[in-house]
């Protein structure tokens, strides 16, 4: 059976700043956003279980998840 598809697509994290811990931002497949701190639950129930310099790592009902950060789409320069 293939994994489930991610309810998420990984836009922005943060690892942390000094003793305050790192927040992901996630986006749904109808483009809203949510911001989850490291250790807190996702609004699908998925708790934030790592923050790494390129991606996170989700767990939903006991199945890890490993999100890749997407690329940005590139910005139009004017002439």
């Amino acid at each position: 059976m293939p994994p489930p598809k991610a309810a998420f697509r990984l836009v922005g994290l943060a690892t942390g700043f000094g003793k305050a811990p790192g927040f992901v931002i996630l986006e749904t497949p109808d483009g809203q956003r949510e911001t989850v701190l490291a250790g807190a639950t996702a609004s699908d129930g998925s708790t934030l279980r790592a923050i790494f310099a390129d991606g996170a790592t989700l767990e939903t009902n006991g199945v890890t998840s490993n999100l890749r950060l997407v690329a940005a789409p590139a910005l139009l320069q004017t002439p």
